[in-house]
């Protein structure tokens, strides 16, 4: 019975000569011998071992290829949702990851990430002039004109404030209106301020104009009407024109002949007052009325 077990096993020794070896050998990590099993087998992707009697699946947010004695992470941007994964999958835009994560996270709002080139695997904020309303997006939208964002990382754009302006899309400032033109709120130019009025640098409205001045559209300042000449209005004039002669001839005629005036004045005052007086003399004294006289004939007769 001893001579035929032994000459089994030269015969098995001669058609494998490797099978004793791998009855003796202890199998390496990545490999498993079961139990009841001669030879080491590599552990499938997904799996790991140190050379035990069996694999082990890989946890969550990491993975294997075959013959794998230990797992990997996932990358910065991939992730695996459950164990024993043989590859790690890419987050979707607008969204992110850590290495070793089991899921993907939005990015906030005021940033973006498309990661459709696998240029970038975290979340970027939005450059100045841009924005994102919304978490997970993946790119950032451009400011409209009349408005801007000033900083990175913007969830929204402002309106420029009044005296300035932003003209064209994706502003980070609103530079102030020039002298001589104005803005309201969210503006995206700014419209000349109308003849007869003027303003300053970033001014939002227009002032008109004073007395004896004068301007037209887009100006700065007023200048004042040449000599000889006054605005056409009070206020908010356009234009100047010449003085009126007459009107300003009578004054100055009042001014000159008023002293005259009352000289003559007193002098014929004082004639009438002469005439007055002769014309009394020579009509003589005047006499005693009727019943004055009849009154003292009475007393005469008593």
């Amino acid at each position: 019975m001893k001579v035929i077990c032994l000459w089994h096993v030269v015969l098995v020794m001669m058609l494998d000569p490797g099978a004793g070896s791998r009855r003796r050998r202890r199998c390496q990590y990545g490999e498993y011998q079961p139990v009841g099993q001669s030879w080491c087998s590599l552990c499938q992707a997904g799996k790991y071992s140190w050379g035990g009697a069996s694999c082990s699946d890989c946890p969550v947010g990491k993975y294997s290829s075959s013959g794998a004695s230990s797992c990997s992470k996932c990358n910065a941007g991939r992730y695996s949702t459950s164990s024993g994964a043989s590859e790690c999958e890419k987050c979707g835009t607008g969204k992110h990851s850590d290495t070793g994560a089991s899921e993907c996270r939005e990015c906030k709002a005021g940033e973006y990430l498309n990661n459709s080139s696998g240029a970038s695997y975290y979340c970027l904020p939005c450059d100045a002039g841009s924005y994102s309303t919304s978490s997970g997006a993946s790119e950032c939208l451009q400011c409209n004109a009349g408005e801007y964002s000033e900083t990175a990382g913007a969830s929204e754009c402002l309106q420029c404030n009044a005296g300035r302006y932003s003209a064209s899309r994706g502003a980070s400032w609103c530079p102030k209106c020039d002298a001589g033109k104005y803005s309201l709120g969210g503006a995206s130019e700014c419209p000349q301020c109308n003849a007869g009025t003027y303003s300053d640098r970033g001014a939002f409205g227009c002032q008109y104009c004073a007395a004896d001045t004068f301007s037209e559209s887009g100006w700065a300042t007023c200048f004042d009407c040449p000599k000889g000449k006054t605005s056409k209005r009070d206020y908010g004039s356009t234009g100047c024109q010449p003085l009126d002669k007459f009107e300003n001839g009578w004054l100055i005629a009042f001014l000159l002949l008023c002293p005259f005036a009352i000289i003559a004045s007193c002098i014929a005052v004082y004639l009438l007052c002469r005439r007055l007086q002769q014309k009394k003399n020579v009509m003589g004294p005047t006499a005693p009325p009727a019943a004055a006289m009849g009154r003292s004939k009475s007393i005469e007769e008593i």
